[in-house]
């Protein structure tokens, strides 16, 4: 029979060492066999040839040698399968093995286990290796590991940071681990991510974070300090599933109660050089004053946009639109002057009327999809329970009728109500003594920030929570199920984390701010061009 040769550490089932490991390994076992033969000696032995006899003692020492050595190489091979887990490269050209229970990865390297799977570690990383009741976990305490995990045949490869679970059975993807929390981002297959009770099936191109302060960086940023950068951002486009078109064919209530599509009898759109606000603000709040019909303002495009189509924006959603669209539709001023053809229309008639106009002179064309992506829900914490801070307009004091319709708010103010005014969220920035407000204002500290309406929906409430002074850089999504009219009062601190706002809107208001992956309307423009002459 031909004789086979085979690496020991096939027989073992370990992954390639340095050598120099090996060869102490080795010498060991020699060493071993050499101490028992010493023990033992036979001089007849020295003096047989032992291929001439066959039997006898000679032989039976053979056999137990032979045997010796199996046992010896079985313990041994027990022992690196029990312990040894993987072997580490370092950027110097140094390797070597990688025990259950260490790891250290400060100097960053590649990292690779027994099943093939490869992880590239970042410097300045923490990172243990532990084994799992079905498989190998990798706990990630600090800094970012990229994981390239083999497809497994028995058990799970997992990734555990201080607050997120992420277990995989054949996929490539990037763990994230700060102070402040923990993000992962997939190149290609899927992972599934434990956070809390709440578990996300992750995809190409597509990540989550654990905390609202965290942000959430395209993923080819997360990989960008590999030195395979290129071959995983190749990956990513080739797995990355096709952008598919579902424009969101939900109409929104406000757009039916307004009569969906109406337009401006007459209307002029000329290039200004000043800013002119108009009569009533653009916002999506029912603050306005009746103009008999008049249109009359000058700003950059986008606010005509964000007005017609009553959108509630983060800076990070506006900036996602405005990336799509000629510079100038963020610079430029034109002022509009359109008359409706209704005597007195409402704000939101308003909206469709200048809907049209876009259309009609700056060939605006642009749709919405929904989209899975990072978001923050608002759910009441206790179902059908309002916090102290919040109650339905109803129950409290009425709002003052105006003396005409062209006035924009009340003349006259009730100081014993807070906020004075209805339709609107006031917001009260840090630097000012409660001692200058009068008696009905809640402000208890010059470093709080004060958040109050009246007579406002869980839309216009939405839209303030995610206002620049707040700091919250992910969409709020209303999830309470509440319906009609509230006032409410909210105060807190600011901090750098929008930790506080969020025990403020759980402790005043009864509600929790959570970050979870929902559907989220986002804007798409498929044409615009400066308008023509009148």
């Amino acid at each position: 029979m031909k004789r086979k040769d085979v690496k020991l550490e096939e027989v073992f089932r370990l992954p390639p060492g340095s050598r120099e490991e090996m060869d102490r390994a080795l010498e060991r076992i020699k060493g071993r066999l050499q101490s028992n033969t010493a023990a033992n000696p036979d001089p007849s032995v020295e003096k047989r040839d032992l291929r001439a006899d066959r039997s006898g003692p000679a032989r039976s020492r053979a056999i137990m040698l032979a045997a010796a050595t199996i046992v010896l190489s079985v313990v041994v091979g027990a022992f690196w399968n029990s312990r040894v887990q993987g072997v580490m490269s370092t950027p110097d050209g140094a390797s070597h093995w990688v025990y259950s229970g260490t790891l250290s990865g400060n100097a960053g390297g590649v990292l690779k286990l027994r099943d093939e799977s490869r992880v590239e570690i970042r410097a300045l990383s923490e990172v243990l290796l532990e084994r799992a009741t079905d498989g190998i976990r990798i706990r990630l305490d600090k800094g970012t590991i990229i994981v390239n995990a083999a497809k497994q045949r028995n058990g799970h490869l997992y990734v555990q940071t201080k607050d997120m679970m992420v277990s995989v059975v054949g996929t490539v993807f990037v763990v994230n681990a700060e102070d402040v929390g923990s993000r992962v981002a997939v190149l290609e297959g899927e992972v599934r991510v434990q956070r809390g009770p709440t578990q996300d099936q992750l995809r190409p191109g597509e990540h989550v974070a654990t905390s609202p302060a965290m942000e959430l960086p395209p993923v080819e940023d997360d990989v960008s300090w590999s030195r395979d950068a290129a071959e995983h951002l190749a990956l990513l486009d080739q797995t990355r599933a096709p952008a598919v078109r579902r424009p969101s064919s939900r109409e929104p209530e406000w757009q039916k109660i307004a009569g969906r599509k109406l337009s401006f009898e007459t209307a002029s759109v000329l290039s200004s050089d000043s800013r002119d606000p108009g009569a009533f603000p653009l916002t999506i709040d029912n603050v306005y004053r009746s103009t008999g019909g008049v249109f009359n303002a000058s700003f950059p495009l986008r606010y005509y946009v964000e007005f017609a189509y009553k959108l509630s924006l983060t800076p990070e959603q506006r900036e996602a639109w405005l990336s799509q669209v000629p510079k100038w539709v963020e610079t430029d001023h034109f002022a509009i002057e359109a008359k409706s053809p209704i005597n007195n229309p409402t704000k939101d008639q308003l909206r469709l009327m200048m809907q049209s106009l876009l259309a009609e002179r700056f060939k605006l064309a642009l749709h919405f999809e929904q989209k899975p992506m990072q978001a923050l829900t608002l759910s009441l914490v206790n179902a059908g329970t309002l916090g102290p801070g919040i109650r339905p307009h109803a129950e409290g004091p009425p709002c003052l009728a105006k003396r005409a319709d062209s006035d924009l708010f009340p003349r006259d103010i009730d100081r014993n109500v807070w906020p004075y005014h209805c339709d609107t969220v006031i917001l009260m920035r840090p630097g000012v003594s409660p001692k200058g407000l009068g008696p009905a204002v809640p402000k208890t500290s010059v470093q709080s920030l004060l958040m109050a309406a009246r007579n406002v929906t869980m839309e216009i409430m939405l839209d303030a929570f995610t206002s620049p002074g707040v700091g919250l850089s992910h969409p709020v999504v209303d999830q309470t199920g509440l319906d009609g009219n509230f006032d409410f009062n909210l105060e807190w601190t600011p901090d750098d984390t929008s930790t506080a706002f969020a025990e403020a809107v759980r402790e005043q208001l009864g509600m929790k701010l959570e970050l979870n992956r929902v559907q989220v309307p986002v804007l798409f423009i498929d044409h615009v061009e400066k308008p023509s002459g009148n």
